[in-house]
Order: structure tokens, then sequence, then C-alpha cells
């Protein structure tokens, strides 16, 4: 699938233009336009009757993604998508597993999506390496998450090593990361430096972040913490958030290169202007810290919500902690820190987790007092090695004897 397709079908799931596409009004179809020659009525009038697969397929896209003349038809675009796959297209077999997995235009069936991904598969997608890399990739993904077919983190590595193999991106770095975590296969660093290598060559700033955390943290590799600087920049400088936020890091900590507090910062409002949730948290800090920019715990408080909303556990435990203390213009409120402690403890923040233990046991939390409920919420936080935690269960259980 090509990148415009691609691009077209994020906003047919709601995301990316998907919103401005709403907005934009459709045009009034003109036979003298040049581009009319796109349009889904130009295809169906020479090719709707077309028992050609591709064209099939393209009446398919052009259905499902609507074009500047019309709305997008999900039932139309799954109907010619059909046809497609029975004259043999490949394109056509990935994209109705993709309506499968998603239940566009029918009801979700991921059985029959693997069986379309397997189909095109055994096809080999028509000798196209990018197609058959996508397919692969899909196959991974069915594996990993158990869509048609048994859950297995190994067969899924053997589908995203194949699919980086046919030069995927995203399961390049997919892969990487795999190897380097020890997911579906054996630990290997010095593997998983080569596939960001393999990222980074083409100039994808998600490499150049995973390739300096290795660097500044000697995965693979002989710990560089300079090269990582320089690595994290260059991942910045292609659009990456999250290695504008590690580069924000390194200058606040003085880690590859000297401490420079206004380096950070621009780096955090970097980072945040690229979506990287962590970054909008390290911008509330700095307004608590009153180091970099002047001491503001509203402006603080709204960077946290920020970075909270975007999925950031630790903004939410400090909201917590700011209502729990109420301090500058946040009076004291129970109710909501707890709110804040238990969305932070169910993304895993140990310190929230072990905050809302406190609320249940000593009746702080809206429903009173819950000391059962406080065990489950202190057994989770010491099975993470809280010491803190450790320390409650031992007095609770104690008293339970």
């Amino acid at each position: 699938m090509t990148a415009k397709k691609k691009e077209k079908l994020d906003a047919r799931r709601g995301r990316g233009k998907a919103k401005d596409a709403a907005k934009t009004p459709k045009k009034e179809l003109d036979i003298f336009d040049a581009d009319v020659v796109e349009s889904l009525q130009f295809l169906e009038a020479g090719f709707a009757d077309s028992d050609d697969p591709f064209m099939t397929y393209m009446l398919a896209s052009h259905a499902l993604y609507g074009d500047d003349w019309n709305e997008p038809d999900p039932e139309k675009g799954r109907r010619y998508c059909e046809k497609a796959v029975k004259l043999g297209s490949p394109d056509a077999m990935i994209l109705l597993a993709q309506l499968d997995l998603e239940g566009v235009g029918g009801r979700r069936d991921a059985r029959s999506a693997w069986r379309l991904l397997n189909q095109a598969f055994e096809q080999g997608c028509g000798g196209n390496e990018y197609t058959l890399g996508e397919c692969c990739a899909y196959l991974g993904q069915c594996c990993e998450h158990g869509w048609g077919t048994r859950e297995s983190d190994e067969e899924a590595f053997k589908w995203y090593r194949k699919s980086a193999e046919l030069g995927n991106l995203n399961c390049v770095l997919k892969t990487g990361f795999w190897c380097e975590m020890g997911i579906g296969t054996e630990p290997n660093p010095t593997e998983a430096i080569e596939w960001y290598r393999k990222g980074a060559s083409k100039k994808d700033g998600r490499a150049f972040y995973f390739l300096g955390r290795c660097f500044e943290t000697g995965i693979g590799t002989e710990p560089n913490p300079t090269e990582a600087v320089a690595l994290y920049r260059q991942g910045m400088e292609r659009g990456c958030g999250a290695a504008a936020w590690r580069l924000g890091l390194c200058y606040k900590d003085g880690v590859g290169t000297e401490p420079d507090p206004d380096e950070a910062f621009v780096a955090f409002v970097q980072g945040d202007e690229l979506g990287f949730a962590d970054a909008a948290f390290e911008l509330g800090e700095a307004y608590v810290g009153g180091t970099i920019v002047g001491k503001n715990v509203s402006k603080a408080a709204q960077w946290w919500r920020k970075a909270s909303k975007n999925g950031c556990a630790l903004a939410a435990y400090r909201l917590g902690e700011l209502y729990f203390r109420g301090e500058g213009r946040f009076k004291e409120n129970r109710k909501r820190a707890f709110q804040y402690f238990k969305s932070a403890g169910n993304r895993g923040c140990v310190e929230a987790i072990v905050r809302v233990g406190e609320f249940l046991e000593n009746g702080w939390a809206p429903r009173g007092k819950m000391v059962k409920a406080a065990l489950t919420w202190y057994r989770a936080a010491a099975e993470m090695g809280d010491a803190k935690a450790k320390e409650a269960l031992k007095r609770l259980e104690g008293e339970s004897d």
C-alpha cells in the first residue's frame, strides 16, 4: 500500500487528517476538471463491471477512503474489495483483512483476516516486496495479539523479522526492540543495534532515539553518552518526540554534556510539540523547581494535566500530590487527589499505587475505610519492589493475625 493510501486509511480510522477531511466541502463534479479521472464516478463508469483485479481494488480504495467529490462509503468499498479478492488481488486481500480486523463495512472477523493475509503471503503479493513486507507485518500483529490464530510472541517475531528484512521500517525498529528486550526471541543487544542502525540509515527519527539509548546506557555497545547526545539531537531534528525528551534529560542532568537548564527546557518544549507526554511532564517539573523559569504551580499543573491526558502516569501522580497537600491556589481536595492517584496507579506508577493503598487504609477514599482493598494495592506495589508497601503489608497482615 502506498504512503498516500496509508494516510487515507489512517484518516478513515479517525486518525491524522480525519477531522479536517470531515470539514472539507466536497467539490462539484466537473467533467472538464482534469482531476476528475481520480473520482469514484470516473472509475465506476469504466471499470464497475470489469474483471481487472487492480482496477477493482482501486474502486474499493476510492469507495472506502472517499475523494474530493465523494464521502467514504465503507459498504460499497467492502463489496468492491471482496470482488477484487475473488479476482486474485493481493492488495485487496490485505485491505479486506484490515477491514475484517476493524469490522468496517461488516462484522469483525479475525479468522477471516488471518486466512486472507496467509493467502496473500502464499501468492507472494504479486512479487511486490513492499506489499509483502506489509503483509508479514499484519501477520505478526495477528500472532502477537491472538487475532484469528494462537497468540505467540515467537511466531510474531518471525513475521516481524521477515517484514523487517523486506524493508518495512516499523518492523525494522520493532525487531530491534524485541531483540533488545528478548521478546519472542533470546535477548541479543548486538543484533538490536544492527536493526536500529538500519532504521537510522533510512533517516527515521525513532531509530536515532533507540540508538541513543543504547549508547547512553551501554546496550550492545560500550557506553558513550556524548555520542548518545548527538544521536538524540538527530532524532529530534527528524521529528521524534522521545529523542527530544531524552536530549532534554541529558542537558538537565549533565549526561554526555555540560548541564544546561536552558537547552533542557528548549528540548522539552520541542518534545511536547512533537506530542511526547513525558516532555510535557518535565515542563511541569521545571515550573515547580523554578530554576529554569520562575516557580509557578498553576503552570506546572497545566503541563501535568496535558501530560496525564496523553498517558503520563507520573504526571497524574504529581497532580494527586498537589491536591493531597494543597499548594498555591490548589486547595486540599482528597477526593480529586484519590482520582488522580488511582488513575496513575492503574497505569503502573508505583508511588501512586502506594498512595491508593494509604487512602483506602486510612478512610480518605470516597467510600471510606477499606482495608482489604488497601491490601490488594499494597501487594501490587510490593511485587514491584516498593519498601513502603512491604512495610504496610507486614503491619496490616500482622494486625489481622
